[in-house]
């Protein structure tokens, strides 16, 4: 019912009233029963074309049965009016039943998504959060049934053309009560690229509940996306304690090939001077912790372990607070830190160590120790020691040099240039790309018994050169830990490729493109010891060439080529007969007749659709020259865009040689970094 005041008057005196219908946004039932009792709810939302529901029902029929139920029911998508989404998740609890070895099956599950993807991103915070068991057999969604349709929906967004299937499943081991409780769910995600998913929480309580000396909680999340071919694992240790000692941390697995290929395994996050890479979710891996806190006693131990591709990385950190006094407490620590790379090898280690006994805020007596060591070649230690009374300091400093600083003895110098000619050379490096296209390739004949040669070109596709012996278009320091010869060279650029006896230049033929592939930096370049750890592990740097257009290559004496030409006979009574000539028509002529004909109709004649949908590529990251003072580009030339940090570098170091005071003024920078400057 509606109110209004009509100066003029209204159907009610001076006011207009009117009345309609309000259709209700949601609905709840509840049954109370000796078989059936619970409950749920239906949520209407038109406007946003979203219809969600949620149930929890108790089914007693000789056992009880816990059911829950979420859905949510999406009529439109954007972009996309005729597109829908729908996601179902139901899982039932029940009484153990007995698998055998003191094993139990305590309940089931399935999920069911339409047009729904698996946002592997969110189920990893609600694993750095330890609140996965929200998603996994919910205790009672009726308690907030917006916040768990909310939970589920972002967990698998809507995104169409995606399905996913889910099986769930609550085991236990221990009898009568489970000591142990492991909430597991297996989610596959298709069509082609395939993902597949593993979630769950363990829950461990030893000896028993009532004396849990052990209590262990772990979240995790496993996951393989067959199309990135990247494999990752997290797990998160919370609500967790060994005795009177709490335990908390995160671990984390990643092995990703393809673009961008990593290896690392952490436990406990990383060393302080090491970047993890981007885009691999490791950001604020939090340390493995043992904690006690008992009155004015508090312990804390820290720890974390990590191998990389190329580095070990330990270290721990104890610390200590008691209280003595009213007013008057002791503060105490020691901790190291400690890096091993091992190509070229290298040790970076830092140890500290202090005591203090304080007032408030403020150091009475004080002792503070700390040490760093890198090497080798030579070893560098430096490192202070302060002392504090009162008012009274003494701080020491130390710094000292151990050996000859000479480097260790290297490898033998290497021959890049009979490595690169030899993988130039072998076959192993050329391929022949085959076209993008659905229809079925053309056939090659060959006498019976001959030599096959090593591989036949698709003129529809694209010869392609990849060698990965060395990037190309780079300076060269080193070749993996051995020095160059320096008559070979320290720089290789392909400049032109001669198929038979027609000469294709890279600078100037639009049909020629740059390969590329993963190299190390640290295998080819001098690297100091922050770059090491900031600049990226692997970058795509030049290793060969692609030639596109094939269309009339001949390159091999085997290859038959054909004239094709017409006969015309004139007859003329004059000569006594008809005479013969052979005529051959214009291209444009024979492209115009041939287009409704045979060879218009092959397989070397298709063209892609003008109403195909264009590629979808991922852009990565530009470099560019930063001006230190003014946080700009710094580009003297124009289009200094680079590929790849190295690049970047190599033409940092160019300007640097013609003008030395750029050195400090100019720094290499991704360039989405400008932007948020």
């Amino acid at each position: 019912m509606s109110l209004a005041s009509v100066p003029t008057g209204g159907n009610a005196g001076p006011f207009d009233v009117s009345v309609g219908f309000v259709a209700p946004t949601s609905f709840g039932i509840e049954v109370t029963s000796d078989t059936l009792s619970g409950g749920g709810y239906l949520l209407l939302d038109p406007a946003h074309h979203q219809y969600a529901g949620v149930a929890n029902l108790k089914l007693k029929l000789g056992q009880e049965i816990n059911l829950t139920a979420l859905g949510l029911l999406q009529t439109e998508l954007p972009g996309n009016p005729d597109a829908y989404s729908l996601l179902l998740l139901i899982t039932a609890t029940f009484q153990p039943l007995q698998l055998g070895l003191g094993f139990t099956l305590n309940g089931l599950g399935g999920l069911l998504g339409v047009n729904r993807a698996t946002n592997t991103d969110f189920l990893r915070g609600l694993v750095r959060g330890g609140q996965l068991d929200r998603l996994l057999f919910p205790p009672n969604v009726l308690d907030n049934p917006a916040a768990a349709l909310a939970l589920v929906d972002a967990a698998f967004p809507a995104t169409e053309g995606r399905y996913v299937i889910g099986l769930l499943a609550r085991l236990g081991w221990g009898t009568p009560a489970s000591l142990l409780r492991l909430d597991v769910a297996l989610l596959v995600e298709l069509p082609a690229p395939v993902r597949l998913a593993i979630l769950g929480v363990l829950e461990a309580t030893l000896p028993s509940k009532d004396r849990d000396l052990l209590k262990l909680r772990a979240d995790f999340l496993g996951t393989v996306d067959f199309g990135a071919k990247r494999v990752a694992f997290d797990a998160t240790l919370s609500d967790s304690h060994l005795l009177a000692f709490a335990l908390s941390g995160d671990l984390a697995f990643r092995f990703y090939q393809g673009k961008n290929p990593l290896f690392l395994v952490s436990a406990g996050g990383f060393h302080p001077a090491f970047q993890p890479p981007a885009g691999a979710g490791l950001a604020g891996l939090r340390r493995l912790t043992l904690a006690l806190a008992r009155g004015d006693l508090r312990v804390t131990l820290t720890s974390y372990f990590a191998v990389t591709s190329n580095t070990v990385q330990f270290g721990a950190r104890l610390e200590l607070y008691c209280r003595i006094a009213k007013g008057l407490h002791v503060e105490g620590y020691f901790g190291f830190d400690v890096l091993f790379a091992f190509n070229p090898f290298h040790v970076q280690a830092h140890v500290e160590a202090g005591v203090a006994i304080k007032a408030g805020s403020y150091e009475l007596l004080s002792l503070h120790l700390s040490l760093d060591v890198t090497g080798p070649g030579p070893w560098h230690l430096w490192g202070s020691a302060s002392f504090k009374i009162w008012f009274v300091r003494i701080h020491v400093d130390v710094d000292a040099t151990i050996g000859s600083g000479q480097p260790e003895p290297t490898l033998p110098p290497a021959d890049v240039r009979t490595l690169l000619v030899t993988a130039l050379n072998g076959a192993a490096s050329w391929e022949v790309e085959a076209p993008k296209t659905a229809l079925p390739g053309g056939v090659v004949l060959r006498p019976v018994g001959s030599t096959a040669a090593p591989f036949f070109l698709d003129l529809r596709g694209a010869l392609v050169l990849r060698q990965r012996v060395l990037p190309l278009g780079v300076v060269l320091s080193h070749y993996g830990r051995s020095p160059i010869t320096p008559a070979t060279g320290r720089r290789f650029d392909l400049t032109a490729l001669v198929v038979g006896t027609t000469p294709y230049l890279f600078a100037t033929d639009k049909a020629v493109e740059t390969v590329r592939d993963f190299f190390a930096p640290d295998q080819f370049q001098q690297l100091t010891d922050a770059q090491k750890l900031s600049v990226p592990s692997f970058q795509l740097l030049p290793c060969g060439l692609r030639l596109t257009n094939l269309a009339g290559l001949v390159a091999d004496l085997r290859t038959t080529r054909r004239v094709v030409e017409y006969e015309h006979q004139l007859l003329d009574g004059t000569s006594g007969g008809a005479t013969r000539h052979k005529r051959s028509l214009s291209p444009a002529a024979y492209q115009q007749l041939a287009r409704g004909g045979a060879l218009g109709q092959e397989v070397w004649a298709a063209r892609p659709s003008a109403r195909a949908p264009q590629p979808v590529s991922w852009a990565e990251d530009t470099y560019v020259l930063m001006h230190a003072a003014t946080l700009e580009v710094y580009d003297p030339v124009g289009h200094a865009r680079f590929a790849t940090q190295v690049e970047a570098e190599q033409y940092r170091q160019a300007l640097v040689a013609a003008a030395p005071a750029l050195a400090e003024e100019v720094l290499v920078v991704p360039e989405y970094q400008l932007a948020l400057a």
